[in-house]
């Protein structure tokens, strides 16, 4: 091998530690501290940074004075996962605004990155510009969540009796369905007390967590909730600790009761019970749910509202059962 072939596979293994630095770094890098991490010359450094930018691998951010890394086609499930999260991070802020610079910092990226996204969603009407830089979520958005909410006669049906349950209980009633792997609110009827438990339409938690989970996970066939408990990362969000073993006792009692009580597990001093709807064939339809405060129940009162939710789901005609 040759000096101009050892110079060159130098000069390649260098231009890829550069690449893989940047890609590592939670945002853009200047070329002086790329020189120290390396050890070579600002120069040396320079010639590589400037060979990354000419194909496409790099671009300098916005102040002319440091680098980062291009997204590549190839990260196409970065792109869906990026863009779900920046209309999540908006609609968490609405009616706010969020800078497009937060939200560089929230994906470790450069604002620069962001800007073909952002464009592409305010064109599709789901987000728009309040100011130069800020976005909000627009009500275009509403438009993607229509057909389900428009055409789920399930909910329509149910909301007379959940409104009922409402003014017997005085509780905030909720009704679930079950997307993938998450328990999606599509009904929610606050409580009129002034201190109550109250989640947003469209509010998503995992199956692990909170009575209407556990419901979802008792009533689904056996060998998908075993295999749920053991592939999902359970994290705590309050002193309730989830275990799959636990958890996988727990199903059992729910089946046989029909029925999940939890305390705190969600949020800290919030109560629920939850029933399934069933189909003819004894498959999981939704889940109906009551919440509230903890320290206004107790165990016993959370039994009763159960077997209320189930009486009354069976006098309208509906199913709280897996058929076996």
């Amino acid at each position: 091998m040759t000096n101009k072939d050892n110079y060159q596979l130098k000069t390649l293994g260098r231009g890829l530690e550069v690449l893989a630095l940047l890609k590592a770094a939670p945002g853009p890098v200047t070329l002086s501290a790329l020189s120290r991490q390396l050890g070579e010359p600002t120069t040396v450094v320079f010639r590589i940074l400037k060979t990354l930018e000419a194909c496409g691998q790099i671009r300098q951010d916005g102040t002319g004075k440091a680098y980062g890394t291009v997204m590549q086609p190839q990260d196409d499930g970065a792109t869906v996962e990026r863009t779900l999260a920046t209309v999540r991070a908006l609609g968490e802020a609405y009616p706010g605004t969020v800078s497009a610079a937060e939200l560089a910092t929230l994906f470790a990226c450069q604002a620069a990155d962001l800007a073909g996204l952002l464009r592409a969603l305010c064109r599709e009407g789901v987000i728009e510009q309040s100011r130069e830089g800020y976005w909000r979520l627009a009500h275009g958005c509403l438009a993607l969540a229509a057909p389900l909410i428009g055409q789920d006669d399930l909910a329509a049906d149910l909301q007379p009796i959940m409104e009922a349950l409402r003014r017997e209980t005085r509780e905030t009633v909720l009704l679930y369905r079950i997307s993938g792997e998450r328990q999606t609110v599509v009904v929610s009827l606050p409580s009129p007390q002034p201190i109550r438990y109250v989640l947003g339409v469209g509010s998503a938690f995992p199956l692990y967590l909170g009575a209407g989970g556990k419901v979802a996970l008792a009533y689904m066939p056996a060998a998908d909730a075993r295999r749920y408990l053991e592939q999902a990362d359970l994290v705590s969000s309050t002193d309730y600790v989830p275990e799959a073993n636990n958890i996988q006792l727990m199903l059992s009692r729910i089946r046989h009761d029909g029925y999940a009580i939890t305390l705190g597990e969600r949020v800290e001093g919030a109560a629920g019970v939850a029933v399934p709807i069933c189909g003819p064939q004894g498959q999981l339809e939704a889940v109906i749910s009551i919440v509230l405060p903890a320290f206004r129940t107790d165990r016993a009162q959370l039994e009763r509202m159960a077997t209320q939710l189930r009486r009354t789901l069976a006098d309208a005609g509906y199913r709280a059962d897996a058929g076996s």
